[in-house]
């Protein structure tokens, strides 16, 4: 091909055919820039396909570790509601005990609990290009979102569990209760140290804050849920409109 216009190249040259091989001259610059913007755009049409589908690839991994997070969520709603009967159990029973059992019984109350979001999508939703392949408001939801999840401010219910295991600690050590982790650690309380606790005021406004304090974890935890929901919405709708397969998702 290069031969045959090369040869049209010299014919009209031998010929003093100026104006016409200054035509032929401009078709073929036009003909090479129009091959090099086609080769652009090709170049172009790859790279964006390719980042579509890694961006596609993360989304989906993100609505996956999102149906983790609602399913360990909505079991720790129910734990806590099962934690404040059992405490409210406590605070109307606890003379009726057997001494015998108020260890394993305080034991039960000292417990810190916490949830960790499961964000290994959205960590390599943060290093990726997403800019013209999902829209804005997409992108802020689930930024946003995550950003409150991994946050300091997040682990605020955590700190409250923190909080009220320490003032049982602090309560128990007042009555030289050898204590761990897990509570007292002694099989038999004394008679006289039970009859203490059990008609002491301050033991069960420790159960009462613990209360408090789970209910205020409940909370949180439901306003996850609602902004787990939203995120999984927004991402059915994506997948929908982009018409990605639904069985590449695990559903509840």
């Amino acid at each position: 091909m290069i031969k045959f216009f090369r040869k049209i190249r010299f014919d009209l040259m031998e010929k003093n055919k100026t104006g016409k091989y200054l035509k032929y001259a401009i078709g073929e610059i036009v003909l090479v820039v129009v091959g090099i913007l086609i080769a652009l755009q090709i170049n172009t049409w790859n790279e964006n396909r390719i980042q579509t589908k890694l961006v596609n690839g993360i989304l989906i991994e993100i609505y996956n570790n999102l149906q983790s997070d609602q399913k360990e969520l909505k079991n720790d709603v129910e734990f806590a509601k099962k934690f404040i009967d059992k405490l409210v159990f406590i605070e109307n029973n606890l003379t009726k005990i057997e001494k015998d059992s108020l260890p394993k019984i305080i034991g039960e109350i000292n417990l810190i609990t916490s949830w960790t979001s499961n964000s290994s999508g959205f960590e390599k939703f943060s290093n990726v290009a997403t800019e013209n392949i999902i829209s804005t408001d997409l992108r802020n939801l689930i930024s946003e979102n995550y950003n409150y999840f991994l946050s300091k401010d997040r682990n605020s219910t955590s700190t409250l569990s923190i909080s009220s295991a320490m003032l049982l600690k602090e309560y128990l050590i007042k009555y030289g209760l050898p204590i761990n982790a897990n509570g007292i650690v002694q099989d038999v309380v004394d008679v006289d140290v039970y009859n203490l606790i059990v008609n002491d005021k301050e033991f069960y406004g420790i159960i009462r804050n613990q209360q408090y304090n789970w209910n205020v974890q409940i909370y949180g935890y439901n306003q996850h849920l609602k902004a787990i929901e939203e995120m999984k919405l927004g991402l059915e709708n994506y997948f929908q409109s982009k018409k990605i397969e639904y069985n590449l998702l695990t559903k509840l």
